[in-house]
């Protein structure tokens, strides 16, 4: 029982992680949307899946991280597993577990706005098919 719990873990993690992936994803894909009107939707989404894999790949490369920190806490710090998070003013009690679906969340979406910012290139490529 305790190896399936541990495996749902690592599921739910991987699972909110592309969650936020693809929140921040669509969010790109919609700005383009309305920065560039003349092109259609499809091809805006169509062209940032083709030219957007290195950002994609930096994003892979987080959740294999969090991923990773995540077995290594479970192997070599058992107990803060079991541990309890405050959080200051609003004083509540997070489970680590929790902290850490959460942090999966965040990772997926914030990690890709990094990767979009240092490596994203689809909007050049737009500009300099549009002119």
């Amino acid at each position: 029982m305790a190896v399936l719990i541990i495996f749902m873990e690592f599921v739910f993690i991987f699972l909110l992680q592309v969650i936020g992936f693809f929140f921040k994803v669509n969010g790109d894909i919609k700005r383009l949307d309305k920065k560039y009107p003349e092109l259609s939707y499809r091809e805006i989404k169509d062209l940032y899946y083709e030219e957007e894999w290195s950002s994609f790949g930096g994003s892979i490369l987080l959740l294999i991280l969090q991923l990773t920190i995540h077995l290594a806490i479970l192997i070599w710090f058992p107990a803060l597993r079991e541990s309890s998070f405050t959080i200051p003013i609003i004083n509540w009690v997070v489970p680590f577990v929790v902290s850490s679906f959460v942090l999966a969340f965040v990772t997926g979406y914030l990690g890709q706005w990094a990767m979009y910012k240092l490596l994203g290139k689809v909007e050049t490529i737009i500009d300099d098919k549009l002119k």
